[in-house]
């Protein structure tokens, strides 16, 4: 049985029976299904910021976190907070939808109901949400495993006693660990190990971009109805000390890849379909093209051309950061830059006539 838990902050005990009745009955027809949802109550704020769930319901005008001030300001807040922080679906059930905050109806996996409603619509919109919560949750419990193994063999032991962090700000300390802790994290979980699966093709890009403010290497940008990919140093980037970006053009597609592409799903053709294809995965060409997945929500792959380049103000890009589909990925992105610099600092050497080796 697969369950999930659901926070419902709300200082009405009448609405937290009704939304508990609504609950059972939906764990009696999914039943069959393996899917069950477990209600946590929360009556304040303290008691909500304890508890772990895989989604809140909350009302609007709560107290504080001294139960005291009741206000919308308090639902709007910590609705908010959990759907920035915890990145889970949130609902605001409400009787005074209208004060519901401007910027909170702009968050993803957010909805708002009103009471007179009941808590049906609510329970509807929680189970479409099943998948992302279930992910959520997993995902949480491997990146909790590697990060109790990573902090107790591989950080602390080194930072307990370290001169550098003594006379820090907590902040500091805090800010230090955590940067190289979410580094380790990445590598122990990026590894080739039986333990992972294979990587998949999405995890090349990050969507959307991975700098919100700035142009960074990788970035994919759709200029007249061209992609172009970014090729300039990292440290040039983030430093912004360069008048001008240096990017690749990217072609769409390959005739060879939608061929066996499509044989793959037919039988008899699908072992020499895939050696094709593992030539692209692979990089087996020439080394003016680098391979790169078709982007999420796409079908054809991109190949850069190291041989169409042209470069553009770092300043008039980062005025048209709306214009980007993407960015490749940290463990994809060195590859890229490396076969580049394999590309251009090709120097070749003078031809020698041959027939000379056999002169007398």
């Amino acid at each position: 049985m697969n369950y999930l838990d659901i926070l419902i902050l709300d200082d009405d005990s009448a609405m937290i029976d009704m939304f508990d009745t609504t609950v059972e009955e939906w764990n009696a027809n999914n039943k069959e299904q393996g899917k069950q949802l477990n209600v946590i109550h929360a009556e304040s704020l303290l008691r909500a910021h304890q508890s772990r769930f895989d989604a809140a319901i909350v009302d609007l005008r709560l107290p504080d976190k001294n139960n005291e001030g009741s206000s919308a300001d308090n639902g709007n807040d910590f609705a908010a907070s959990m759907v920035n922080s915890r990145g889970i679906p949130v609902a605001v059930v409400s009787g005074h939808v209208v004060e519901l905050s401007a910027e909170l109806e702009k968050l993803e996996h957010f909805r708002k109901f009103s009471k007179s409603h009941g808590y049906g619509p609510v329970v509807d919109w929680l189970s479409d949400q099943w998948d992302l919560m279930t992910t959520l949750r997993k995902s949480r419990e491997q990146i909790e495993a590697a990060s109790a193994e990573v902090f107790s063999k591989r950080l602390w032991p080194q930072w307990q006693n370290t001169p550098a962090l003594s006379g820090s700000s907590p902040e500091r300390q805090a800010k230090i660990v955590t940067r190289q802790f979410a580094s380790h994290i990445s590598d122990l979980l990026g590894l080739d190990t039986d333990q992972n699966p294979d990587w998949h093709p999405y995890e090349n890009y990050i969507v959307p971009a991975l700098t919100s403010e700035r142009t960074h290497t990788g970035d994919l940008f759709n200029l007249t109805d061209d992609i172009w990919i970014v090729l300039s140093p990292q440290c040039d980037m983030a430093n912004a000390n360069v008048p001008n970006v240096l990017l690749a053009k990217c072609t769409i597609g390959h005739k060879d890849w939608t061929t066996h592409i499509d044989h793959l799903k037919v039988t008899p053709d699908r072992d020499r379909s895939r050696k094709v294809i593992k030539k692209f995965v692979d990089q087996d060409f020439s080394k003016s093209k680098h391979f790169l997945p078709p982007l999420p929500g796409e079908n054809e792959p991109l190949l850069v051309d190291f041989s169409v380049i042209q470069t553009k103000p770092l300043e008039e890009l980062n005025k048209i950061l709306d214009h980007r589909l993407g960015s490749v990925s940290t463990p994809f992105l060195s590859n890229l830059i490396q076969r580049f610099g394999a590309f251009v600092s090709r120097t070749g050497q003078p031809n020698i006539d041959i027939v000379h080796f056999f002169e007398s």
